[in-house]
C-alpha cells in the first residue's frame, strides 16, 4: 500500500556484420530492434475500508526509432505512449477501468514491403503499413479464487 515507482531503460546496439556471407546489409540496423526504450510507472494505493482499496496507475513508454526490414528502408521514428488505470480492489475481486495509448499516439507496428515479398505485395504497387490501434479504453471485472 502506498506509492510505488519504477523505471527501466534499455539500449541495443545491433547491426548486421555478416548477412548470410553476402555483405549485402552489413552495417544496417537489425529489424524491429529500437536502439533505446524507456518505461516509467507510478502506482498509488489508497486503503478505504477493510479489504477495500482504490488503486491508480500511470505508465509512460518511449520506444526509439526502428527499422522494419534488413535493408533499413521502412523506418518508424521514436514514439511515446501513456497508459492509465483506476481500480477498486476488494481483496479477492477488483474492478478496473483503463486506457491504453490515451493520447492517441500514431505509430506503425509492422510493414509489408514489396522488396521483401514481391510476389505477394508487388502486384499491389505499394507497401502496406499496419498502424497501431490507437487509444483503447475498457473495463475489467476480476475475481480471484
Amino acid at each position: 500500500r502506498g506509492l510505488e515507482l519504477s523505471a527501466a531503460l534499455g539500449y541495443t546496439d545491433s547491426e548486421f556484420t555478416d548477412f548470410n556471407g553476402t555483405g549485402l546489409f552489413d552495417g544496417n540496423r537489425l529489424p524491429n530492434a529500437p536502439k533505446s526504450t524507456f518505461n516509467a510507472s507510478g502506482r498509488y494505493e489508497w486503503p478505504l475500508q477493510g479489504d477495500l482499496s482504490f488503486v491508480a496507475r500511470l505508465d509512460y513508454h518511449r520506444i526509439g526509432g526502428l527499422h522494419f526490414s534488413e535493408d533499413n528502408v521502412a523506418f518508424q521514428p521514436s514514439y511515446e505512449t501513456v497508459d492509465a488505470q483506476m481500480s477498486l480492489d476488494g481483496g479477492n475481486w477488483s474492478f478496473t477501468v483503463f486506457g491504453r495509448n490515451i493520447f492517441e499516439e500514431n505509430y506503425v507496428t509492422s510493414v509489408f514491403l514489396r522488396t521483401i515479398s514481391p510476389a505477394i505485395y508487388g502486384p499491389l504497387g505499394k507497401d502496406l503499413f499496419q498502424p497501431d490501434a490507437g487509444s483503447v479504453f475498457g473495463a475489467q471485472l476480476r475475481w480471484r479464487f
